[in-house]
């Protein structure tokens, strides 16, 4: 599997494919063992790279993932074959703008690492499919460190304000518990109460 998930990091280089960092992949990693869920929503396929690694981490999981690029979801779909995870996968193509909100049933963890400006907008249909115990896993929350900046570049500035939303929202919400790590690009750790 090493082998595999060294070959996509580089095809993701090469192909200018963003996947998690290395950082991220071992919190995301742990998270996985410790809540062992059995269906995981990831919103955010890209070449399957995250995905993998979560299958992998709860070999009785079952993956919901969406992905708005057909090219990039064809070689996602033949990764997850060589990974040997294929039947346990469901493909949802498309814009995750749209998908989330016809999204019906509990996940026990959702990996949020989609588009970075649509954060805030995703949460409550997210929270509407969390039931107690589930776990919101978001990567990329601090945004190259412009969630924290007080000066952010124009071209920034609506990407940024929706993350900052995101996170004031996840911490004031009673519903849920959140944690930030200063891990990768940043993580939030959201457990539903």
């Amino acid at each position: 599997m090493e082998a595999l998930l060294a070959e996509m990091r580089a095809y993701a280089r090469a192909n200018h494919v963003p996947v998690m960092l290395d950082g991220s992949v071992e919190v995301l990693k742990a998270t996985i063992e410790k809540y062992k869920p059995k269906r995981i929503l990831e919103i955010g396929t890209a070449i399957g790279y995250s995905g993998i690694i979560m299958l992998t981490a709860a070999p009785e999981a079952k993956l919901y993932t969406i992905e708005i690029d057909e090219a990039t979801l064809a070689v996602a779909k033949e990764n997850f074959k060589r990974a040997g995870v294929l039947d346990r996968v469901v493909f949802w193509s498309g814009d995750a703008c749209e998908i989330i909100r016809y999204l019906t049933g509990e996940f026990d963890f959702i990996l949020l690492d989609g588009p970075k400006g649509h954060y805030n907008e995703f949460l409550p249909y997210i929270k509407g499919v969390m039931g107690a115990g589930s776990v919101l896993f978001a990567d990329n929350v601090l945004f190259k460190g412009y969630t924290e900046a007080e000066v952010v570049k124009h071209k920034h500035r609506t990407i940024v304000g929706s993350m900052r939303g995101f996170l004031e929202n996840i911490y004031a919400d009673k519903a849920f518990e959140s944690e930030m790590l200063n891990v990768g690009d940043g993580i939030s750790i959201t457990v539903k109460k």
